[in-house]
């Protein structure tokens, strides 16, 4: 379970209930490729769900 900002901040609440296809980083928040990759990721994911 995690939740992801509109602006790529992602918090991984708990890594158990992750989706295994889901990679999110909330190491370095204040780097814009780690940001927009988490959205980038986090978009593809839900895509992905239909």
């Amino acid at each position: 379970m995690a939740k992801v900002a509109a602006n790529g901040k992602a918090e991984i609440l708990d890594e158990k209930f992750m989706p295994y296809d889901l990679f999110l980083n909330e190491d370095d928040e204040n780097d814009i490729d780690v940001l927009i990759n988490n959205l980038n990721v986090f978009y593809h994911w839900c895509a992905s769900r239909v």
